[in-house]
Parts: C-alpha cells; sequence; structure tokens
C-alpha cells in the first residue's frame, strides 16, 4: 500500500476521534433535557429519541472513519518494500 494511501487512512483516525467528539458534544446540546452527567450516551441514540436522526448518519460516518484507520494500521510494509528504503546498491 502507497504511504500516501496508508498515511490517509490512518489521518482518518484522527478525523473519527475528532467526530465522536462532536457527535457527543452537539448531539447532547441539541436534545433537552439531556444530562451527560446522568445519563449515558446510548440515550442519544434510542429509537425514540429526538436525536437519533442526528445520531445515526454521524455514527455511520464514525464506524467507516475508524474502520478505514485499523485498515490503514494493519497495512504494514512487506519485507521487500523495507528493503527499498535503504542505502542504495
Amino acid at each position: 500500500m502507497p504511504n500516501t494511501v496508508r498515511t490517509s487512512l490512518l489521518a482518518a483516525g484522527i478525523a473519527s476521534s475528532l467526530l465522536y467528539v462532536f457527535m457527543v458534544v452537539f448531539t447532547a446540546m441539541q436534545s433537552p433535557g439531556y444530562s451527560s452527567f446522568t445519563q449515558t450516551i446510548s440515550e442519544l441514540s434510542a429509537v425514540d429519541a429526538p436525536t437519533r436522526r442526528l445520531w445515526v448518519p454521524l455514527g455511520a460516518i464514525y464506524t467507516l472513519s475508524s474502520s478505514s484507520a485499523l485498515a490503514g494500521a494493519w497495512s504494514r510494509p512487506r519485507v521487500a518494500d523495507a528493503q527499498s528504503f535503504g542505502p542504495a546498491r
């Protein structure tokens, strides 16, 4: 896998973490009466929650970006690729 692709996939991991923080903070602000101190995050995506329409699409994007990051982390340079970084012969 080329380094630019791998770097992009790993950057998706950072983006997914930032997206999750945004999801928790912003979606909680959209739910009247929700308190992050006394209620769980899963209540924001409950079937009858007013924030479900916002949480589910963002959650799908989060899942795709965190999965991409995992693919980038699992892709390692092969031995032949690692040898190409050595001194020229």
